[in-house]
């Protein structure tokens, strides 16, 4: 025959596995996980330039216009040349007088990025009709909603899912120490 301690003693221990299993996932997910939100980023374009551009061709970025000329001089004007000249004097004049944009000048091609961050900067418009010149796009693209709450970017975020997981295992370990609360009262009535 099976003695009431014999009893207890497998309730409890099972019940250690229990608690085990029920709160070992809530402290490796608290342990392990990281979270890293991800910033709004900006929009790019790429502006080509080759042989063949002539006076008075233009280049559209929003709402800034860049236009050649014969020297380059004045705001907004870029100078008429080799594609390596007109790609050094838009990134001059942009790194001067832009409010909307930085621009990196890489021999013929420049790559420029919005200030401002956000997927609202994807509708800033590029458009040229400077000869032998090119846009990657009638509008700028690239970049992101970072928004700390965004799972699509933040793949790093706690799920609903998880959550409910963790919450669960908190409710079983509330459970669990009911009954052991209930087990150590009957042993102590049967002492008793």
């Amino acid at each position: 025959m099976v003695s009431t301690s014999d009893v207890v003693a497998v309730a409890i221990a099972a019940l250690t596995v229990i608690v085990i299993l029920a709160i070992g996932p809530f402290f490796g997910s608290t342990i392990d996980d990281t979270y890293s939100p991800q910033d709004d980023t900006s929009a790019t374009t790429l502006v080509t330039f080759g042989a063949g551009s002539l006076v008075d061709e233009t280049l559209n970025l929003s709402t800034e216009t860049y236009t050649v000329t014969a020297d380059g001089s004045g705001d907004g004007n870029i100078d008429n040349g080799s594609a390596a000249d007109i790609s050094a004097s838009l990134t001059a004049e942009i790194t001067a007088n832009s409010s909307l944009f930085t621009a990196v000048d890489n021999t013929g091609t420049v790559t420029v990025t919005t200030i401002l961050h956000g997927t609202e900067m994807n509708a800033y418009t590029s458009t040229t009709n400077i000869t032998g010149a090119s846009v990657t796009g009638a509008t700028f693209s690239g970049a992101i909603d970072g928004s700390d709450w965004n799972r699509n970017v933040n793949t790093d975020l706690v799920s609903p899912a998880t959550t409910w997981i963790t919450l669960v295992g908190l409710i079983v370990l509330m459970f669990l120490g009911v009954i052991i609360a209930k087990v150590l009262g009957a042993l102590k009535n049967m002492k008793e």
